[in-house]
């Protein structure tokens, strides 16, 4: 028979409160076996196992309602499920976490080239303003260093803003993995100067592509940049990263 453990030394073993192990029996996580002449609980190996689980996934980040989909649920695609969502979690805190580093390193090369003095930390955060986990920028920034990477747009392709970052996205993953090249972030403007359909794609300052998509069904005219824009990438992948 194995050996019960009493609530008491369970909490002490794994330095968590008597309170939260009968919260997870409350919510059907774990389950005791209760003494009726003295009224104490008892968890036996199983149960213990079933513990260890629950603590292992909470220091994961893993919600309670998905720990108890993960450990009572035989369906492994439900689970499989829970834990693609958590890596795209995970990999969107990595994401952010990236975007960070780089808003930081911006602001040294800032302080660096203009001096210490010059630096308007308000005007500079002000104008980090991002869509979609933030890694795609959607304005000017007037004092960023460091972008090589511009599409720039008329107002009629404005709508079509969110699909061409979404793409962008996807773009840079797939040409990462396959050049192991680590691509800039895009900035994605729009320019009064351009006619409504047109579009152009600049990197280091130097016009790659431009074209008027004025005869493109507006659904297609993302795709349309975007296929022009992994072209540019590709033939310029040696040299987008050298200062």
């Amino acid at each position: 028979m194995d050996k019960l453990m009493k609530i008491k030394e369970v909490a002490t073993k794994y330095k968590i409160t008597k309170r939260t192990l009968r919260y997870y029996e409350e919510i059907g996580l774990i389950q005791s076996i209760r003494d009726d002449s003295s009224n104490y609980r008892y968890y036996d190996s199983d149960e213990l196992k079933k513990l260890e689980q629950i603590i292992l996934l909470r220091g994961l980040d893993f919600n309670l309602s998905e720990i108890k989909e993960i450990i009572l649920n035989d369906n492994d695609d439900a689970i499989n499920e829970i834990l693609n969502r958590k890596l795209a979690e995970i990999q969107d805190s990595i994401n952010n976490l990236l975007y960070f580093k780089k808003v930081v390193s911006s602001i040294m090369k800032i302080r660096k080239e203009k001096g210490a003095g010059q630096v308007n930390f308000q005007e500079i955060l002000k104008e980090q303003v991002y869509v979609n986990k933030k890694m795609e920028r959607m304005i000017e920034m007037s004092q960023y260093v460091g972008d090589v990477i511009i599409i720039e747009f008329g107002e009629n392709i404005c709508k079509c803003a969110g699909d061409i970052i979404n793409a962008v996205k996807s773009l840079r993953v797939e040409l990462e993995k396959e050049y192991n090249e680590e691509i800039p972030l895009v900035r994605i403007r729009d320019v009064e100067d351009l006619k409504p359909n047109e579009y152009r794609i600049l990197i280091k300052a130097v016009v790659v592509k431009s074209e008027d998509l004025e005869n493109i069904n507006a659904l297609d005219r993302a795709n349309k940049i975007i296929d022009n824009l992994k072209a540019a990438l590709v033939s310029n992948i040696n040299t987008i990263n050298c200062n």
